[in-house]
This record gives C-alpha cells, sequence and structure tokens, in this order.
C-alpha cells in the first residue's frame, strides 16, 4: 500500500473539454506528481511503467476515443495499472442496449424495453404492440437519435431501414436547434454556445464516419405525464442529484439544459437505487437516470459513466454512504482523485 504521496505518480491524457483540465489543476495545486500521455501512443503501456494510475475522461464526442479508449485502458489494467475509468465502470458505455442487460442482472428497475436481432420476430412484435413508444439507437447521448414513434406505420419503417441501410450514429447538425436554442435563457449561455459551434462541428463530422447503425431494433415504452427525469450521481460514496425538465413541446429531458438544483424536490428513492446499483456493479462513477411509471415508481432509463461536470459540482451537496447529507459544492474530478488516491492510503 503506498502511503507517501510523492511516490505516487499520476499519468494524464489531456483533452480539451474533459476532466483533464481539473485534475492537472488539483496535482498542481496538491503537490501530487503527474505526467501528461498520449492514449493513442503506440507505446503508451511501456510510457505506463512506474505509472500508478492513468486518469482519461473519454467521451462519445471523440470517435476515436470511443473506438479504442475502452481497450487501451483495460490493457493498462492488464499491465497492472490503475485506471480511470476502469473496466466495470465503462465497458457498457454509449451503448444502451448493453446497459440494459446488465440492469436486468442486478434486478435494477428499468423502463420497459423491447430489443430484436431478427426483422421478422420485430415486425411481429411491431404489429401486436402497443403506441406509442420510443425509439432509440444504442448508441448517442443528449437524447439524440430519440424519437417518439406514435404508431406501428412509422414504426415499420424504422424497422426495415435498420434492417436495411441502418442509421447514421449522428442526427443532422441542426436537429433540434430550436428547442435547443430556447433552452439558452441567458446571454452568456447563448455566447457560450456560439463559442463552440466550431467544436460541435468538427465533432459532428468526425461522428459522420462512423460505422452505421444496423441490423437490430430498439424500443423503450413510453410513460407518458413525465414532466422532468431525477440524474442522480454516484462518485464512490457520495450521490448527488437534481432535475431536468423537458424541453418546450417535446417529451425528452436529456439535452434540454433546464436543470433545477432543488434537492427538496429529489425523490430520495432514486438516490437509494442509485447507490444500491452502484455497489452492486462496483463502479467508480455512475450517472443515472430515472422517471416515474403509471404506478409512481422510479424507474431507470439509461446509465453513464461520464457527465457534465458544472452540473454535478452545481448540486449544493451530497448524500453520503450513510444517506447522511454533506452539504458543500464538490468539483467530480475532485471526488474522482480523492478516491483513487485514498484506495492508495493518500489523501487529497
Amino acid at each position: 500500500m503506498t502511503t507517501d504521496k510523492n511516490s505516487f505518480l499520476v499519468a494524464i491524457h489531456d483533452q480539451p473539454d474533459s476532466y483533464s483540465g481539473r485534475w492537472i489543476e488539483v496535482c498542481q495545486e496538491r503537490n501530487i506528481p503527474f505526467k501528461i500521455v498520449n492514449g493513442f501512443s503506440k507505446d503508451i503501456i511501456q510510457q505506463l511503467e512506474g505509472v500508478d494510475v492513468i486518469l482519461w475522461h473519454w467521451s462519445n464526442r471523440e470517435p476515436p476515443a470511443l473506438m479504442f479508449a475502452r481497450s487501451i485502458l483495460a490493457a493498462a489494467e492488464a499491465a497492472g495499472v490503475a485506471v480511470y475509468p476502469n473496466t466495470p465502470t465503462c465497458w457498457h458505455y454509449d451503448d444502451k442496449i448493453a446497459q440494459w442487460f446488465l440492469l436486468n442482472a442486478v434486478e435494477a428497475p428499468t423502463v420497459d424495453t423491447f430489443f430484436f436481432v431478427d426483422k421478422k420476430e420485430a415486425m411481429n412484435w411491431i404489429d401486436n404492440a402497443s403506441w406509442p413508444k420510443v425509439f432509440k439507437l444504442k448508441s448517442g447521448s443528449g437524447s439524440r437519435m430519440v424519437r417518439l414513434v406514435e404508431n406501428a406505420e412509422k414504426a415499420r419503417g424504422l424497422c426495415s431501414q435498420s434492417f436495411r441501410s441502418g442509421f447514421n450514429p449522428t442526427e443532422g447538425l441542426l436537429n433540434d436547434a430550436v428547442l435547443k436554442l430556447s433552452a439558452l435563457q441567458t446571454r452568456e449561455k447563448l455566447t457560450g454556445f456560439i463559442k463552440k459551434l466550431p467544436k460541435k462541428f468538427k465533432n459532428w463530422r468526425a461522428r459522420r464516419k462512423m460505422p452505421r447503425e444496423q441490423g437490430y431494433l430498439y424500443f423503450q415504452e413510453f410513460l407518458a405525464d413525465n414532466k422532468c427525469d431525477t440524474r442522480i450521481t454516484v462518485i464512490g460514496e457520495r450521490a448527488f442529484a437534481f432535475r431536468r425538465h423537458v424541453r418546450k413541446n417535446d417529451f425528452r429531458a436529456s439535452g434540454s439544459g433546464n436543470i433545477d438544483h432543488d434537492q427538496d424536490s429529489i425523490d430520495i428513492r432514486c438516490v437509494e437505487i442509485a447507490k444500491d446499483v452502484a455497489k452492486k456493479l462496483k463502479v467508480q462513477s455512475i450517472a443515472l437516470d430515472f422517471i416515474l411509471d403509471e404506478a409512481g415508481d422510479q424507474q431507470i432509463v439509461e446509465i453513464s459513466y461520464a457527465f457534465q461536470a458544472e452540473a454535478v459540482h452545481n448540486c449544493p451537496g451530497y448524500w453520503d454512504d450513510e444517506m447522511q447529507w454533506q452539504e458543500g459544492h464538490v468539483w467530480p474530478q475532485d471526488a474522482i482523485l480523492e478516491d483513487i488516491l485514498r484506495k492508495n492510503g493518500l489523501s487529497i
């Protein structure tokens, strides 16, 4: 067990608009030895000699990382290096079908899901199903490629396309533009959105090169009358919570940007379920999205290892392992690093 912070070496894959900037800042402020690495280097494993942990916040908005990061990190684990995110934390990232099977394996409450890899079977189900249903691709975040399908005719069209030409995993660049712009209620938010447009365009072009989504059909039950969802983010023993209101004239909350941090509005059942699921999955971090079913029970829609850091930081506190409220804002990057150091007998 490492006890001397000066002998503990952190490797950080530095990526703009990721957690890396905060990790570097904290390591500098707290005199934690670190070095910058490029996770895509062919000699990355050799670069990790003498390193105790590699931190790499990768996302589905970076096609190279989406294709290779989890494999490279798994190789680092095999070499004896601790990693964030580790395999239990991220193997299911950006794969809603994998998440559904995983949540079922630990008997977590999930929205009813319908999954097919055979076109004939899918068509038979469509003819006998009740509508509407929510159509999704297994990849994507922020409600990308999520549609409300009102009837069997539209569902058959989606089924035929899925088993024929498939879908590009990225929607049009201007898709939902009006809805997204309507959520930018301040000049500051609008300015920030405009500044990010060049990067958004670059990422959009890159994702257009990703393989098409085809050969399967994935629907979820549509649970009406949900005006918001509840996002619970668990990092180690901490559970942060906020609600996201649905977009105007829409049914989707993810990506709306309309976040409510009023803790008195949080259904504590979501916190308890999220903590239980995180422990069963043995993950370093996880964000879970909940909505209500017709009986008033909380059901999980999706999960993700990664999340918007600022939204978590804006929570006024968190519930600890004993479900006691701890007041104060926390950067999730700090919590992740703190957990890794503590596991090695160190403090941040």
